[in-house]
């Protein structure tokens, strides 16, 4: 059955708007068409471009394949906003770097029946929205990478230790829940390494939490869980969770 001229209007303004955002997604291949599927990359980005002849359903499975198998941002965490006003007084109209942290073992969370996310986030007191540019925010991902990703990834220790470090001037205003002290001075070293911030013991506080947790059965000490150990059958008083950097790691630059 021919295609009704509605679908070929929407279907030339997808092929225009929606490629382009593939190509660059896959810009080291060039404003092409017709990728090179000798490579996996380039059979990756044919699978996803809308080609002159696909149907409405084709059209979709593209689209859907796209989003969710390559970009994945249905595992990306929600992102919710605030009123105007409230946001100018608090953000101060500076750059903000998230993290995002997530359990990649189902075993690890069996006890919460969902994995546990963390985030990280500060601020870059010396840029702004119109200063801030690609090349920065490139070198930026990289130094989060070199921290973070390297030696198969760091892995968060979360426990019932408050950790809060405060430096408003070079925009950290942190507070983590880690397994101990030295577990909090690492992490924070790392956030401050992005920036090659130095860490200073005197902004740090920390603070144990005395919630009185249910008797649970947990795992042992989180720097294990990396190693793939069998859970311990020992009984403790709160969960502590490791926070890996997730394989599809990606880091927000958000701007108020």
């Amino acid at each position: 059955m021919a295609a009704s001229r509605g679908w070929i209007r929407q279907r030339s303004f997808l092929r225009d708007a929606y490629n382009k955002e593939v190509k660059r997604w896959f810009r080291e291949l060039g404003d092409i068409d017709d990728p090179n599927f000798t490579t996996s990359r380039g059979a990756v980005m044919a699978a996803c471009l809308i080609a002159a002849g696909d149907s409405q359903n084709m059209t979709l499975i593209k689209m859907e394949t796209f989003r969710r198998v390559v970009q994945r941002t249905h595992l990306r965490p929600h992102v919710y906003g605030m009123p105007t006003t409230e946001l100018q007084v608090i953000r101060r109209f500076k750059p903000q770097i998230q993290l995002h942290f997530m359990q990649d073992s189902k075993r690890n969370y069996e006890i919460s029946k969902s994995p546990a996310i963390g985030q990280i986030s500060f601020r870059l007191m010396n840029e702004t929205s119109e200063s801030i540019t690609r090349g920065e925010v490139e070198r930026l991902a990289n130094a989060i990478k070199r921290e973070f990703m390297a030696l198969n990834g760091y892995v968060w220790s979360k426990g019932r230790l408050m950790a809060t470090y405060t430096d408003r001037e070079k925009g950290y205003q942190l507070q983590l829940l880690c397994y101990n002290e030295s577990e909090a001075k690492t992490l924070i070293g790392k956030v401050l390494g992005i920036q090659n911030h130095p860490f200073e013991r005197k902004r740090l506080s920390l603070n144990k939490m005395m919630t009185n947790f249910r008797l649970i059965r947990a795992f042992p000490k989180p720097s294990r869980f990396w190693a793939k150990a069998k859970e311990s059958q020992s009984v403790v008083r709160s969960p502590t969770f490791a926070l890996p950097m997730p394989n599809y790691t990606y880091t927000d630059v958000a701007n108020p």
